[in-house]
């Protein structure tokens, strides 16, 4: 079963998370799967949840997001622009990362994500499992002080107008951390977490995420084509640069989605994938059990 999220059809939505309140942390985003962190009001444009929870963010030029944790692998595609990014102890670890390259960051390390490009920028976020967020103590003194109204992890209770909302992560106290005990990943282990594009055609496979969802990176060039396995319960085809033709029928843009469900006995066990555009045409694929953790 095939369905398709078109990047130019997809809302944008009023995220209503904390660090929006920041002055730097204003950004439009757009959700294909599951929900945006802390959010009751929004709907994905894929109702079917592969396991992750995944969004497209576009981010003014010298904005970004406030040092949070997750419980689970939260991982980072820039589709275009100029980034650093920030991880370790109090998100100082820097890394300067361009369009087309990822990072996976693991659970409970602390992250941050800034748009250094001189335009607007865009990301790609997956998020595996439960849609939970945990804010560093700092981002809520900050956020509150600019009028948000939340717990005292960082979820909003209190909508921009001040109205009572439902806290969709009022029972995740359970998993709270205290500072102290944050992961911490060295220099030398988040490089090997991290992918930099090359636009060389070909397959690659992309940094082990523990949650049992699998990433490569398919690169190729006009007219030429690459067999895509569709062995587990879920495979997701996101086109990262150029557009691609899925098994000879249908077109996707740049920046557009397909999810391809297994159902037995009638899907194949793989798929075509050709490049369209005269450029490099590249693609991230996903495979996933549809498990939330």
């Amino acid at each position: 079963m095939l369905s398709v999220a078109k990047y130019l059809e997809l809302e944008n939505l009023d995220s209503v998370i904390l660090d929006c309140f920041l002055p730097t942390g204003k950004r439009t985003t757009q959700l294909v799967y599951g929900r945006i962190v802390s959010n009751p009001f929004t709907k994905s444009k894929i109702p079917t949840f592969p396991g992750y929870n995944m969004t497209m963010q576009e981010v003014p030029a010298g904005n970004g997001n406030g040092a949070h944790i997750h419980k689970n692998t939260e991982i980072f595609l820039f589709l275009d622009g100029e980034w650093e990014i920030g991880y370790g102890f109090d998100a100082t670890e820097k890394e300067v990362l361009k369009g087309g390259d990822l990072i996976v960051v693991p659970a409970f390390e602390c992250r941050t994500y800034l748009n250094v490009s001189s335009k607007p920028a865009h990301i790609l976020t997956i998020l595996t499992g439960e849609s939970w967020v945990q804010f560093d103590q700092k981002v809520i003194q900050e956020a509150r002080s600019y009028g948000a109204i939340c717990d005292d992890w960082g979820t909003l209770t209190h909508d921009l107008e001040g109205k009572l909302i439902q806290n969709l992560n009022e029972e995740h106290k359970k998993d709270f951390r205290r500072k102290e005990d944050f992961s911490v990943t060295s220099q030398e282990e988040m490089g090997k977490n991290t992918f930099r594009q090359t636009g060389q055609n070909g397959k690659v496979k992309l940094p082990f995420i523990p949650e049992g969802i699998s990433m490569e990176m398919v690169t190729v060039s006009q007219g030429t084509s690459r067999r895509i396995s569709l062995g587990s319960l879920y495979t997701s085809i996101v086109v990262v640069k150029g557009r691609g033709l899925l098994q000879g029928i249908q077109v996707l843009g740049t920046w557009d989605t397909a999810l391809l469900e297994n159902v037995e006995g009638v899907t194949e066990p793989e798929i075509r994938l050709e490049g369209l555009d005269h450029d490099s045409n590249t693609f991230l694929v996903v495979r996933s059990d549809g498990t939330e953790i």
